[in-house]
């Protein structure tokens, strides 16, 4: 199957994608700036937690 754009719907896909890898990329700031956060505030052990816990 062959399928056509022309130049108008082209950049339109385009500039969709850039908006979906911009959000991305914003969300995986958030993610790794949340995941320093726990990190830093996590018992020195996970294994030293999951005891605690039982």
């Amino acid at each position: 199957m062959n399928v056509k754009f022309s130049d108008k719907e082209v950049n339109e896909l385009l500039k969709e994608a850039q908006k979906t890898i911009d959000e991305l990329k914003r969300i995986t700031r958030k993610l790794s700036a949340a995941m320093e956060l726990k990190a830093e505030t996590a018992p020195e052990s996970d294994s030293d937690a999951v005891c605690e816990n039982h």
